[in-house]
């Protein structure tokens, strides 16, 4: 595969989803959708969400895992403090994630 050819096969893959829709390129991603896959509406914690994956986990730093700490953070950092607490209080953090919730509401401040 020549350069050309590898740079255009690489330029449509980035802007096709798996149903080979335009997911990257039109600006209108369904809710609780980032780069054409879809997370749960409401989101869970991250533990919940990928639980064989640890905070420090590579898999939270690159791809969906990366993607899916963003919508997670974007969306809890949007509830009011009373939803905040009762989500908290819904799904309180595992030990291994003590100080999730905390360094989520330091970034606002």
């Amino acid at each position: 595969m020549t350069d050309t050819h590898f740079l255009e096969a690489l330029s449509q893959g980035s802007e096709r989803g798996t149903e080979g829709q335009d997911t990257m390129n039109s600006g209108q991603e369904p809710e609780g959708s980032v780069r054409g896959r879809v997370f749960p509406d409401p989101p869970v914690p991250p533990w919940e969400y990928d639980p064989e994956t640890p905070p420090e986990g590579l898999g939270w730093m690159l791809g969906y895992g990366a993607d899916y700490w963003r919508y997670f953070g974007t969306w809890f950092m949007e509830l009011s403090k009373e939803e905040q607490a009762s989500f908290t209080w819904k799904y309180p953090e595992p030990e291994v994630w003590r100080g999730f919730y905390d360094s989520l509401m330091g970034e606002a401040g």
